[in-house]
């Protein structure tokens, strides 16, 4: 549902804080090259393999299935497509709507711009005994109508981290952008991006794309991301999404920002083949 005027305010105070803390911007979001290159170069199965075993990754899905019950297994990029028809905020309460009817939660979706809010791509609180009955979930549109969906996609895998571990240690999950390397050291942040990575690539498309890596696990590795694979991740981003960071089609988007959004391409891509190689999911 709706957040209403109590949360409302919860809301108003946390983005308060953020431009507050405008200073302590993770450097990856002032300086995405850096974040862009460490990505590409990064080997996942180890830091995958260090917080999950396969049982995690079952229970994980097992967890988002009762969100999403067709999840890995179908895309429709018809329904997308027809929501980025419309405007980013209406559309992504018909979003939540979608995927939250049979959850109590509380939603709100935002624009919240200038040097330190573009930082942010939305927050998740937990529900409490004390000030929230609900969880809550934030998600700020000031960003891309697709980058806006990717970040509710990303606040609704906290429910899933939530019940998988019973995740309680910070009462406040802010989602930075282009902070992602920090996410492979986190089990909490690691299962969120699981949740998005299977949400973009259902398991018919992830064979398609990433299935050669099957025999030796190359997308997955340090080595960087092959022309092809690249091309293939490039193009279902365009296909399925309609998005083009080399064109932005659908809205023009700043250099800076497309290197945030590139280096979420290219951890979401390397996320999803190193769950197809290590885990067969």
């Amino acid at each position: 549902m709706t957040a209403g005027i109590e949360v409302g305010k919860l809301i108003d105070g946390i983005l308060a804080d953020v431009k507050r803390s405008g200073t302590k911007e993770p450097g990856s979001w002032r300086h995405p090259d850096r974040d862009v290159h460490c990505l590409a170069r990064r080997d996942y199965a180890p830091s995958l393999r260090k917080l999950l075993d396969q049982a995690d990754v079952d229970d994980i899905l097992r967890s988002a299935r009762g969100i999403l019950p067709n999840l890995n297994r179908d895309h429709d990029p018809v329904r997308i497509e027809r929501w980025l028809k419309g405007s980013p905020s209406s559309g992504l309460q018909v979003l939540f709507a979608h995927l939250m009817n049979c959850l109590d939660v509380d939603f709100q979706g935002s624009p919240f711009t200038g040097p330190e809010g573009l930082a942010l791509r939305g927050f998740f609180v937990n529900r409490d005994d004390q000030m929230l009955r609900r969880p809550l979930i934030y998600v700020n549109t000031a960003h891309h109508p697709v980058a806006a969906a990717a970040a509710l996609f990303h606040e609704v895998g906290h429910l899933v981290a939530a019940e998988v571990f019973d995740q309680r240690r910070q009462p406040v999950h802010l989602f930075l952008d282009a902070d992602y390397n920090s996410h492979l050291n986190d089990v909490e942040e690691l299962t969120v991006d699981i949740v998005l990575s299977l949400v973009a690539y259902p398991a018919p498309i992830a064979r398609k794309i990433f299935g050669s890596q099957l025999k030796w696990g190359g997308l997955a590795k340090k080595a960087p991301l092959g022309d092809e694979v690249f091309s293939q991740v490039s193009e279902h981003s365009r296909a399925h999404f309609g998005v083009s960071l080399q064109a932005g089609k659908i809205r023009k988007i700043p250099p800076r920002r497309k290197l945030n959004y590139l280096a979420g391409m290219i951890h979401f891509a390397k996320l999803r083949s190193t769950l197809l190689v290590e885990y067969g999911v």
